[in-house]
């Protein structure tokens, strides 16, 4: 479970053909947090592997989060680009100064493509999770829609509409909700209340910031409930449907919720999880658990994650 900034850097002055993957960067930053935790989630959209023709587990995905080529986001570096696509009919999104960003709902985005100034940022309508999301997908709406059920705190996923500014961030924890991490693209994973959450929601509605709007509405580009779904590592397909198998958990520090969380991973698997620690607000521990026990302990609010533990091994 990697640890990524909670406030990163903007966009840096150039994107490159060809850049290292988003990944790198965060290895590089967990190698300076500290090796000892556990990643947030790995970042992977390839199918769930089968062998042979043994039946393996499937974490259900309830909604179909594939891009439909409804809107374009688009980054112009000089005044003649950003002149070229407000005539293509391309809306301001926010102006960073030495670039900006735009929002087009053209479903053919070649014309921007073949202007002198103008790159297409395909990565700024996706947040990545063990199972990614395009935003202006249709199940991605409906997810938005999905209003919460029950007491306590929930974690739930905030995607700005565009690289972070200090105002939205501000906006953001306003609504009362804890920062848990960063996602790229241009996301975050919040913890809160149903009331906090609620105003999460209704973040931007009524009210305007100079330069920072998307079609009037507002800065938050999109919001939904961070799924049990989304908390499967990929590699939990590889799990057979019978037997057991170690998993890393990692769970959102909340003393009201982490006991009954971590008793009903022990109750699942059977036998006391052991290696519980805690590092900054993430409680991490290891637990052997049968495979139909994993969409269950996925479903507990303050789940962040859940992997296969590998048993870490001395290099010399």
């Amino acid at each position: 479970m990697l640890k990524t900034p909670l406030n990163p850097p903007a966009l840096p002055p150039a994107r490159r053909r060809g850049r290292l993957p988003w990944t790198s960067g965060l290895i590089a930053v967990t190698a300076l947090a500290g090796l000892t935790a556990l990643p947030l989630a790995r970042v992977s959209s390839a199918p769930p592997a089968q062998t042979g023709a043994e039946q393996r587990f499937r974490p259900p995905v309830p909604y179909d989060f594939a891009a439909e080529g409804r809107s374009q986001k688009l980054i112009t570096r000089t005044a003649g680009a950003r002149m070229e696509v407000e005539r293509l009919g391309a809306t301001l999104v926010a102006d960073y100064g030495s670039f900006q960003v735009y929002s087009s709902y053209r479903s053919d985005a070649t014309p921007f493509g073949k202007l002198d100034g103008v790159e297409i940022a395909h990565d700024f309508n996706i947040v990545h999770l063990n199972v990614p999301i395009d935003t202006t997908s249709r199940g991605a709406q409906e997810l938005s829609r999905q209003r919460l059920r029950g007491g306590g705190k929930h974690l739930h996923v905030v995607q700005f509409a565009g690289p972070t500014r200090r105002e939205w961030l501000d906006e953001l924890l306003r609504a009362g909700v804890e920062l848990v991490n960063y996602l790229p693209h241009n996301a975050y994973l919040v913890y809160g209340d149903a009331a906090s959450i609620e105003r999460v929601t209704r973040l931007g509605e009524g009210q305007r910031t100079p330069a920072d709007t998307v079609g009037g509405s507002g800065f938050k580009q999109w919001d939904g409930p961070y799924l049990g779904a989304f908390k499967l590592d990929p590699a939990t397909a590889n799990a057979p449907t019978r037997g057991k198998a170690r998993y890393a958990v990692q769970l959102v520090a909340d003393p009201s919720q982490n006991d009954a969380t971590i008793s009903l991973a022990e109750s699942l698997a059977g036998s006391k999880a052991v290696q519980r620690y805690q590092i900054a607000n993430f409680v991490n521990f290891i637990v052997e658990l049968p495979t139909d026990a994993l969409t269950t302990l996925a479903a507990q609010e303050d789940v962040i994650s859940v992997m296969p533990y590998v048993e870490p091994t001395l290099l010399d």
